[in-house]
């Protein structure tokens, strides 16, 4: 669930009246029985989240009550991280960051510096959450500061858990284990079964990830082995989503079943809707797998009906999916094309959120930066009116002086607003032109799926589909960037070649190389090459029928970097005169490289006998150092 929301102007008069209520309380008698009885209210309000959610909120809105009461701080900042957590319970996400927020600003200004620990790891995993992985790992890591400086084991392996699930999600696959395997290690010496259980389920769910299904069964089957020991219930719904993932994909059917039923049970006795609809989805998609549409069909039907009471899109998304493929294999093709247009309309609704969202964080970001510059301003000002106090013989002097100092920082300020706002245009209109390129190519991959699934190539559809939804989660991420690491650049050109080999059949292969190069510390502008790479392949190859090949190079030239791509199609067609062809992908990248744009250069390649034999397509791309 992705959202807008305007964040400081609703909490202003709300942070005031607390402001206010932090001074009353530090000059007010502690009422222990009040501490006390919070306390207690605090773990009910816990115990009930899962379990009842509005009885929660009527605990938590008692703590809040109690504390107003009595002046009582540090039961406002408890208060507001739980009726959050509430909130993200019942998936009203704007509701939940706005409680967060208080949470922290109280716990701030009250310096209550393990409670703003507790809050800011929860913000941290309900923006990972909706994906905006850079704000988690802002949140996640001034929380495992704050547990380092406290020496708290446990809250530090929870941060470390925390990460290793953001760069799970970033595909680094590398930190995601190492980060899961300090979080376990630190557990098993704290000897706190509960949350030995969350690291170790986290880590069998990145191992799924990777396709290493027998490697998770390992610290799943760990998990489970606790959860009996300990009588640990209440993750066993989430346990058995996991381990019934992998036997499915093992293709150990029985197995699958078990777990699946196993969670399901739980998830039922906690009343946890989420988990609910992704249990009986999958248990729908094992009948499926096994034909037996009788069987699958109210599974799906049962999922997707959940899903909707906590408008849960991804979850709706994968319901409307099968659906339409079960109806198709009945032969209802009538309702097989309902739920099909159903699924688009919900992706297209899902992309939308995502893409509000990210430009919803530009533009916070860029409002922060103005307002921490004004503040510069004004600091600047006050320390004049300062040293004109001090001065008070020489006030002609101090004041030619003031107002030349005045006049240079008016100058500057309005010199950097300048340069910050033709840096927002252009980053803009990066944003702008990488968005045209989208569209275009997301309907084609709808209707390929569609396509996949009318002739009954489910596989193909569904491995065709998580690449599209890795590839789009991609964009979402780096295009609010202006660099991002050609690391992270390669990864994403490689998928979304990937997903044009689906499209076009496996017709051709390609190699992606950057040889010599620090693909870490090398940040370039996100998919610039990506315009390239699409001609090459349904311009170049789009005769091709088998033997095609795509190589791709990032080379560097001294101090320059160069990007070149080369097929072996039929060249570059050229047109009559005054009917020339401009290519899309040319107009895109020149606005993008402004002064570089006259490195493009397009040319066919030719044999000894002066025929065609491809195309190779370059220029200069810009690049920074991550210093």
């Amino acid at each position: 669930m992705l959202f807008q929301y305007k964040r400081w102007s609703k909490q202003l008069p709300m942070l005031f009246v607390y402001t206010i209520s932090i001074f009353f309380a530090q000059a007010q008698p502690k009422y222990r029985q009040d501490s006390i009885t919070i306390a207690a209210l605090a773990k009910q309000t816990k115990d009930s989240i899962s379990r009842n959610p509005d009885k929660a909120l009527e605990l938590a809105n008692e703590i809040v009550r109690l504390s107003g009461k009595n002046n009582y701080t540090h039961g406002f900042v408890i208060a507001e991280n739980l009726i959050g957590w509430i909130y993200q319970r019942k998936n009203d996400l704007p509701t939940a960051i706005s409680h967060y927020d208080k949470s922290i600003a109280l716990a701030r200004a009250g310096q209550f510096t393990k409670d703003l620990a507790i809050t800011l790891y929860n913000m941290s995993g309900l923006y990972a959450q909706i994906g905006s992985y850079e704000q988690s790992l802002e949140y996640v890591n001034e929380a495992l500061q704050i547990r380092l400086r406290l020496a708290d084991s446990a809250g530090v392996a929870k941060c470390y858990r925390q990460l290793a699930q953001c760069m799970f999600y970033k595909n680094d696959f590398a930190k995601a284990s190492s980060y899961s395997e300090k979080s376990i290690a630190l557990l098993r010496k704290e000897n706190n079964p509960v949350s030995l259980c969350a690291a170790l389920s986290s880590y069998g769910v990145i191992l799924i990830g990777q396709k290493k299904y027998k490697e998770a069964l390992v610290p799943l089957l760990e998990t489970k082995e606790i959860c009996m020991k300990d009588s640990i219930t209440d993750r066993l719904d989430e346990l058995g989503i996991n381990m019934g993932l992998c036997y499915h994909y093992l293709n150990q059917t029985d197995s699958a079943f078990f777990y699946y039923q196993m969670g399901l049970k739980t998830a039922i006795e906690i009343e946890d809707n989420i988990q609910q609809s992704i249990l009986y989805n999958n248990i729908g998609e094992l009948f499926l797998q096994q034909n037996d549409l009788k069987k699958a069909k109210p599974n799906f039907i049962t999922s997707l009906k959940l899903a909707k009471t906590m408008n849960s899109l991804e979850d709706i998304r994968m319901a409307q999916k099968n659906l339409a493929v079960l109806f198709e294999k009945q032969g209802d093709f009538k309702q097989a094309l309902q739920y099909s247009k159903e699924f688009e309309a919900t992706s297209d609704s899902l992309y939308n959120e995502q893409k509000t969202q990210a430009i919803e964080d530009v533009a916070v970001k860029y409002e922060t930066k103005q307002v921490d510059e004004r503040n510069k301003i004004l600091q600047s000002e006050n320390t004049i009116v300062k040293l004109q106090n001090k001065q008070k013989n020489y006030y002609l002097l101090a004041l030619i002086g003031g107002t030349l100092v005045t006049g240079a920082f008016v100058w500057i300020f309005f010199k950097r607003k300048q340069a910050d706002a033709k840096a927002k245009t252009n980053a803009l209109r990066q944003k702008l032109l990488i968005s045209q390129m989208n569209p275009h190519f997301i309907f084609n991959s709808i209707d390929n799926i569609q396509a996949l699934i009318y002739n009954k190539q489910d596989e193909n559809a569904i491995m065709y589909l998580t690449k599209f939804s890795k590839l789009t989660r991609q964009i979402l991420e780096n295009s609010a960037e202006d660099y991002i690491p050609l690391s992270e650049e390669i990864p994403m050109l490689e998928n979304y070649v990937e997903i044009q080999k689906l499209l076009y059949g496996d017709h051709f292969d390609y190699q992606i190389t950057a040889d010599g190069i620090d693909t870490e510390n090398i940040l370039v502008p996100p998919m610039l090459a990506q315009p390239f790479v699409e001609n090459a392949i349904r311009h170049g190859l789009k005769n091709k029928r088998e033997g095609g090949f795509i190589e791709i190079n990032f080379i560097m030239k001294g101090n320059q970097l160069h990007f070149e791509v080369t097929d072996n199609g039929e060249g570059i067609v050229h047109h009559s005169p005054g009917k020339e062809h401009r290519s899309m992908a040319n107009n895109i990248v020149r606005e993008r490289l402004k002064e570089k744009s006259d490195t493009i250069l397009v040319t066919n390649i030719v044999d000894g006998d002066n025929h065609i034999t491809g195309a190779v397509a370059t220029f200069e791309m810009p690049y920074i150092h991550n210093t």
